[in-house]
C-alpha cells in the first residue's frame, strides 16, 4: 500500500538523485520509493547562429528565476555535447547524473 516515506527512505533516495525539501516521497512495504519534485525546468534551450549572446540570454532567463525566488532550474545537455556541457559546467552547473540517460514522458491526460 502506498504510504509517505519515512525520513530513512527520503535519504535514501536523496542518495541516488539530489530531491527538493518539498519533494513528495512515496513508498511502500516492499521496498519501493518514489519522490515526486516540483522543479523549474529550461527545456529546451535552443541557441541561435550568432557566435555572441547566448551567454547573455541565459544570465537574462537566470535573473529572472532569481527575482522571482526560484532558487534552481534544471536543463539538459546532449550526451555527445561535450562544448556545451563544459560550458553549463564552467558557469556552475551540476551534473545531476553521471551516466548518460534518457529523458522520458507519460501523458496521463490525452487531448481530445
Amino acid at each position: 500500500m502506498l504510504r509517505m516515506a519515512t525520513d530513512e527512505e527520503r535519504e535514501q533516495v536523496k542518495q541516488i538523485s539530489p530531491i527538493s525539501d518539498d519533494a513528495m516521497v512515496f513508498a511502500d512495504d516492499l521496498g519501493n520509493i518514489a519522490a515526486i519534485n516540483k522543479v523549474v525546468e529550461i527545456e529546451p534551450i535552443v541557441k541561435g547562429s550568432g557566435k555572441k549572446g547566448f551567454a547573455e540570454f541565459v544570465a537574462s532567463l537566470e535573473l529572472l528565476l532569481a527575482q522571482t525566488s526560484i532558487p534552481e532550474y534544471y536543463f539538459s545537455v546532449a550526451a555527445d555535447n561535450e562544448q556545451f556541457l563544459i560550458a553549463a559546467e564552467k558557469w556552475g552547473a551540476d551534473k545531476v547524473f553521471e551516466a548518460p540517460v534518457y529523458r522520458c514522458v507519460r501523458r496521463l491526460v490525452k487531448d481530445g
